[in-house]
């Protein structure tokens, strides 16, 4: 249609997903999903490097807290089983050895 009206419930949010994703091939899955603007990703994104630096324990102890404060523990498994679920266990594949199919999951 050309015209109409778009309602939307409060708290939803709206994104537009391109047929073609462009997509870094030299990142790695994990890379990828983490790059999201999405604002939980940021957060595990954060707790992730902070598990690879222990000895920064501030850090760790400010990724960690935020990991809880915002329930960034449930979404991060619900992600991890979803791409299980598609057979993407293998987070650190590149973008580019993945199918077309795989790529737009």
């Amino acid at each position: 249609p050309d015209d109409g009206q778009i309602v939307i419930r409060k708290g939803l949010r709206l994104a537009f997903l391109d047929q073609e994703p462009d997509l870094d091939p030299k990142r790695s899955l994990e890379e990828t999903i983490l790059a999201s603007d999405i604002p939980v990703l940021k957060i595990i994104e954060s707790y992730e490097t902070a598990l690879k630096n222990p000895e920064d324990v501030d850090a760790y102890q400010k990724a960690f807290e935020a990991m809880d404060r915002h329930n960034a523990w449930e979404f991060e498994t619900q992600y991890q089983q979803t791409l299980s679920q598609l057979k993407l266990d293998d987070l650190s594949l590149k973008v580019g050895t993945l199918s077309g199919g795989q790529k737009k999951t």
